[in-house]
């Protein structure tokens, strides 16, 4: 089951399963994020603040059963978190206003497999076609797999690369801020 979440209440309800899903997915390789529970909720609560954000979330939250989330929010929302990104996206054209960026895409291990990334991308497509121009997700330039399944999606590489800095996982024992570079995919929402 594919459920849209756009009231605040309940978004706010998932934002912790969400923040614990987000520190789960990241912490294995190439991300090795670090993460902290505090961190997520402060993360979180700019979708939380925002009233055009949504979640969209596969399975039952009313029997703790999630099999994946999207988040989404407009760019124009976040677009300072990933330095001139905003700019060049303003260079090729766009309003920051006209684009809907997608924050993760996580699939519980136990449903992989199962198209729900795919059923999730497109509900969130037939959400956000009337509404924006362009979609864009930032994603791990060494996130093969998932890389893979955004462009059998319709998405493309963008040409905008960005640098970001967090705490990494280097071992058991050692946790240390790397650089990682991350690309920006994007899909046209105008109808041809």
């Amino acid at each position: 089951m594919i459920e849209v979440f756009k009231e605040r209440s309940d978004k706010k309800s998932l934002a912790p399963v969400i923040g614990s899903m987000r520190i789960l997915h990241f912490r294995i390789p190439p991300y090795s994020y670090a993460g902290s529970f505090e961190y997520e909720q402060e993360y979180l609560q700019t979708y939380l603040d925002d009233e055009n954000s949504f979640f969209i979330i596969s399975g039952d939250p009313n029997q703790s059963k999630i099999d994946g989330i999207l988040t989404a929010i407009p760019f124009s929302k976040v677009h300072d978190w990933f330095g001139d990104a905003g700019n060049k996206y303003e260079e090729k054209g766009y309003s920051l206003d006209d684009i809907l960026y997608i924050g993760e895409i996580i699939v519980s291990p136990e449903a992989r497999g199962q198209s729900v990334a795919k059923r999730m991308i497109e509900s969130f497509l037939s959400i956000a076609k009337p509404q924006f121009k362009l979609s864009n997700l930032c994603t791990h330039s060494l996130s093969t797999a998932d890389n893979e399944l955004y462009r059998k999606m319709g998405y493309s590489e963008s040409g905008i690369v960005v640098s970001n800095k967090y705490p990494t996982i280097e071992s058991f024992t050692t946790i240390k801020d790397h650089t990682h570079n991350h690309i920006f995919l994007e899909q046209s929402l105008c109808s041809m």
